[in-house]
């Protein structure tokens, strides 16, 4: 009589397995196609494009473990490639404001710059990479 109960419950099994397996592959496909669109947004002219393309990544830097080192990369090669070196090059500037409320030679990064540096700034310590480093570690940026 167990035996009768118990032989449906095993046949569901093997279909219950596929099934997860179906789900998670169709959400790496999808998760892909996120990270692929929030790529090609970077690139876009329009800096409301770009923003959703940052956005974007932060979102999946926060719901995939697995793709967070891979969005740190992009988003600190974003920074890297569009944020300009002053002049100067990177000595400390003199702190005396110039006519402006600036220090002399001081730029101000882009807006899209400053959303990156916030969204990595301000990755929770859950969305940090543990055993690898990345290259880009939790600095203090100062962005206003």
């Amino acid at each position: 009589m167990l035996v009768v109960a118990v032989l449906p419950g095993l046949a569901a099994m093997p279909a219950l397995f596929f099934t997860w397996r179906e789900v998670r592959v169709t959400e790496q496909g999808q998760l892909t196609s996120r990270f692929n669109d929030a790529i090609t947004n970077l690139g876009s002219p329009s800096l409301d494009v770009r923003f959703g393309g940052i956005y974007a990544l932060e979102r999946i830097m926060q719901d995939s473990p697995r793709d967070r080192p891979r969005v740190v990369q992009v988003l600190s090669a974003y920074v890297r490639r569009h944020a300009s070196v002053p002049a100067t090059g990177f000595v400390k500037e003199p702190e005396e404001p110039g006519e402006g409320g600036e220090a002399p030679g001081h730029r101000r990064p882009t807006t899209d710059v400053t959303a990156v540096v916030n969204v990595l700034a301000h990755r929770s310590p859950a969305t940090t990479p543990a055993s690898k480093s990345t290259g880009a570690g939790r600095t203090s940026a100062a962005c206003p």
